[in-house]
């Protein structure tokens, strides 16, 4: 399991080869009441959960059969790239909003 704690920040392009996640565990982002913002690849084979705060998306990417979830009072944005993500399963009483971002997916609603 990765956990992303408390506070704003990104994941993103230093430069140099380019960059990419592969979660294929658990990505967990507890961000208070701020925004942690991914802004390369991000490819989810395990389980994402937003805990509290927002988790953006922004540097597209892809799932397969994996699982997206918001707990009550997080959001979970895509706000820029394209995502293809196909069999994954959405749940949770959080929000999930697309903005700016290209999505195609093939999902389940708990």
């Amino acid at each position: 399991m990765l956990g992303y704690g408390h506070g704003g920040s990104s994941f993103n392009d230093g430069g140099g080869a380019a960059p990419s996640i592969t979660n294929t565990g658990t990505f967990r982002a507890d961000a208070g009441s701020n925004t942690y913002n991914i802004q390369v690849p991000f490819n989810n084979e395990g389980t994402v959960e937003a805990t509290s705060g927002t988790l953006q998306f922004t540097g597209g990417g892809s799932g397969k059969s994996g699982t997206w979830t918001a707990a009550s009072g997080a959001a979970m944005t895509f706000t820029g790239g394209s995502y293809v993500l196909a069999g994954d399963t959405w749940s949770g009483d959080g929000a999930f909003s697309v903005a700016g971002a290209g999505v195609k997916s093939q999902y389940h609603m708990i």
